[in-house]
């Protein structure tokens, strides 16, 4: 990659170098024609102009961050935005060759009773892909089915109408509203979650692996038979679905049966954390791209026990989509300053597994993502998703996210891409896609490890620790670290002085001389 080339966009064009941004608002609104299109029409283009304008002191052209800096009115400018992009690009849309129009389809999909579930993967498509009928882009089947059709967004969207706007809906085997059918009444407590299947995946929690022996193989235990029912957490979260959302910047600690969380994912952002630790699990629900555990906006994460296990794509209920293992944990910035990433930090027998995919590619363990966002690993078992396919990465770390290893097992390749960086503490040697070494706790590391667009993989000794072959010498703000390895001293040997060395040379040269 050459940073002093233009490449050209999905549009062909060069000359828009610097305008591709970071998204921002509650629809992530990014790129030159989105952010001038607002400018235009509520902004200090519109101001120029004498046109009524909503920020006529914002240029949001020049400076698209505004979205997010402008600490008085920053709330009210995400939503207005994300406003603006949905009706410019959804509410607007007509395809004229197809004769599809979105305001006529939503009056069709109203009057239907709110039933087709089609009309939501259109909408999907138009919103993520510029157009309604599939295919309509380079994207592959598996990318639209996991981030476009699935399962949670029909549902989501079904139950935000109910939640928010008690309207009764119909699940679909019913006769629509209007039509005679037996709907349920506005009173009745319906919501269209469907009912589960008996959850006995094979991904259950591992034996947490003796300290000094990290390479040896975990002992499986089951999972309990009759999972956790979802309940309502204290601080009183979001529930839609199967997702829970912690978002009310208290600490929440999972340590039990009855505070874990099984064929649930647990959502945690603006500033809130949540503690992992022995005799607590999360477990994601059967066939779901969501992850188990997703951190977001200046959240973090706390492991010293437990075990977080990633969606387990089942052969038996699979429907042309979930070919692929779910993610365990995602630790994302979810923002556009440094300020806003997230964190983790894992210590002791803390577990954490991708979901395996019979069919697929199985899900990663540890995904860590976005500039400001970091994960301090002190210890636990990262363990990546096995698949028909390929594995899942025990560690997936992008777009300038840092980790810092100082032990822990992993079973999975690890990636680093995107401006990213890991660094391990200790004693290592890279040899192609092979590191290999032992951490400060004498724990053995040997796992295959590639760097690609920028990733950077930085081996640093630590002063604690003796090594015969020194690793890179990176400098780091770590007080513990060594500027480089301290040199190995044979038993009974003494080393020779600064002094000593050169006074013991020309003695030498001498010597040679008159012999």
């Amino acid at each position: 990659l050459n940073n002093r080339i233009s490449y050209p966009n999905s549009y062909g064009r060069t000359d828009i170098e610097g305008c591709s941004f970071w998204g921002r608002g509650v629809l992530h609104t990014r790129g030159s024609c989105n952010f001038g299109k607002f400018n235009f029409y509520a902004g200090s283009q519109a101001a120029a102009e004498n046109r009524p304008s909503l920020y006529p002191d914002l240029d949001f052209c020049s400076d698209p961050g505004l979205i997010c800096t402008d600490e008085t009115r920053t709330m009210d400018i995400r939503w207005t935005v994300g406003m603006f992009e949905w009706i410019d690009r959804v509410q607007d849309y007509y395809d004229s060759a197809l004769e599809w129009r979105y305001m006529t389809e939503l009056y069709k999909y109203v009057d239907g009773g709110m039933s087709d579930d089609s009309f939501i993967e259109k909408v999907n498509l138009i919103f993520a892909r510029g157009c309604h009928f599939y295919p309509c882009s380079g994207y592959t089947a598996v990318e639209s089915d996991r981030f476009l059709y699935s399962m949670e967004k029909k549902m989501n969207f079904r139950n935000i109408l109910k939640l928010l706007f008690e309207l009764p809906l119909t699940d679909g085997s019913d006769d629509v509203l209007g039509s005679g059918g037996n709907a349920p009444k506005p009173s009745e407590p319906f919501l269209n979650i469907p009912t589960k299947k008996p959850t006995q995946r094979p991904t259950p929690f591992p034996t947490p692996y003796p300290v000094k022996s990290a390479s040896a193989a975990p002992t499986i235990r089951p999972i309990t038979d009759e999972p956790t029912s979802p309940r309502v957490p204290t601080g009183s979260p979001i529930e839609l679905s199967d997702v829970t959302q912690w978002n009310d910047g208290e600490t929440h600690v999972i340590n039990s049966k009855e505070t874990s969380f099984v064929d649930e994912s647990i959502v945690i952002t603006s500033g809130t954390m949540l503690m992992l630790e022995d005799g607590g699990y999360i477990e994601a629900p059967l066939n779901t791209n969501w992850p188990a555990v997703r951190l977001s906006i200046g959240s973090s994460f706390t492991g010293t026990g437990g075990a977080v296990n990633g969606s387990y794509a089942d052969p038996s209920l699979l429907e042309g989509e979930y070919v692929n293992g779910g993610d365990a944990l995602h630790i994302n910035n979810g923002q556009a300053t440094e300020q806003t990433g997230s964190k983790g930090a894992f210590y002791g027998n803390v577990t954490i597994i991708g979901g395996d995919a019979p069919l697929g590619v199985g899900g990663n363990a540890l995904y860590v993502n976005g500039f400001g966002t970091e994960a301090k690993i002190y210890g636990g078992n990262f363990i990546g998703g096995k698949g028909s396919k390929d594995n899942g990465y025990s560690i997936l770390v992008q777009n300038s996210a840092k980790v810092h290893v100082y032990s822990g097992s992993f079973d999975g390749e690890i990636k680093v891409d995107r401006r990213a960086e890991i660094t391990f503490y200790g004693c290592f040697r890279q040899d192609g896609l092979q590191l290999s070494g032992t951490f400060v706790d004498e724990s053995y590391l040997d796992v295959s490890i590639r760097a690609s667009y920028g990733g950077l993989i930085t081996l640093t000794a630590v002063s604690e620790q003796e090594c015969e072959t020194a690793p890179s010498m990176s400098p780091t703000n770590f007080p513990t670290i060594s500027p480089r390895p301290t040199p190995k001293i044979t038993s009974g040997v003494r080393r020779l002085s600064f002094v000593e060395l050169p006074l013991m040379l020309t003695s030498t040269m001498l010597l040679w001389k008159l012999l």
